[in-house]
């Protein structure tokens, strides 16, 4: 199963795995999504249910992932940039 992220025309895609994965790494980096729909954000924001990541909150992750680049291995780092820069664009629907 697929993570496709929708921005306006825009859309990034992921693996399950790793965008779970994602999201834990920058939330070790400090990422505190302040407008999930639920304290349990996890539950909302690991699955393709269509909920959707703020303008604020996908700045804030962007942010976090950047501090996040340095333990990143070399070959997952351009996937990460791509993202960032996707995040940096604003808010998000996830299906």
């Amino acid at each position: 199963m697929a993570i496709d992220l929708v921005q306006h025309s825009d859309r990034f895609y992921f693996s399950n795995h790793h965008w779970e994965e994602t999201l834990l790494l920058a939330q070790a980096h400090g990422w505190v999504p302040l407008d999930a729909p639920s304290e349990e954000w996890e539950r909302c924001y690991f699955s393709n249910d269509g909920h959707t990541i703020s303008d604020r909150d996908a700045k804030a992750l962007a942010d976090a992932l950047m501090l996040a680049l340095r333990s990143v291995p070399d070959s997952e780092k351009a996937h990460l940039q791509k993202f960032i820069a996707f995040c940096r664009k604003g808010g998000f629907r996830i299906e």
